[in-house]
């Protein structure tokens, strides 16, 4: 190997390094932001959800209160209790039990796939960032390699033209 070639493959080496490394600290600087983007969409999202459910629950607790609170009128103008009131309250806490458990598994779903999704597009980011040393070694290898390629089409051209 020639002056030229080592030395121009020697400097090809270490700049191609350099950039390599540069590079693929950007690409994962990239990828991690986009990362933590997922995660707060996915913390928004669940947020959302878990707020839907809440409403839909209080709606649910406020329209059976409203039926208690019937109930309790019209058993007071009939002069008394009751079986059949007793039975449709029974019914109406029934009813509002399973409504209730119904909006929380729905949501429970939502949350899941939801997560299912983003933890998804996260480890798909994840699997697209470099170990940023091996980028640099590779990088090297390949500018070394151009380098001699180079330094010894130089050292051609010198001897030809001697």
């Amino acid at each position: 190997m020639g002056g030229s070639a080592g030395a121009v493959a020697g400097a090809q080496a270490v700049l191609s390094t350099g950039l390599s490394v540069a590079q693929a600290r950007a690409q994962n600087k990239a990828l991690r932001n986009q990362q933590r983007s997922e995660y707060d969409a996915l913390a928004f999202e669940t947020g959302a959800v878990r707020r839907r459910a809440d409403n839909r629950s209080q709606d649910v607790e406020r329209a059976s209160a409203q039926i208690e609170g019937r109930l309790r009128v019209l058993e007071a103008f009939s002069g008394g209790g009751g079986v059949g009131f007793d039975r449709v309250r029974d019914v109406n806490a029934y009813e509002t039990g399973i409504n209730l458990g119904r909006i929380e598994q729905d949501a429970n779903e939502q949350v899941t796939s939801l997560r299912i999704g983003r933890l998804g597009n996260i480890r798909s980011l994840e699997s697209r960032m470099q170990n940023e040393i091996l980028a640099g070694i590779l990088g090297g290898i390949s500018g070394a390699g151009n380098g001699l390629a180079l330094g010894s089409q130089i050292d051609n051209l010198r001897r030809r033209d001697q």
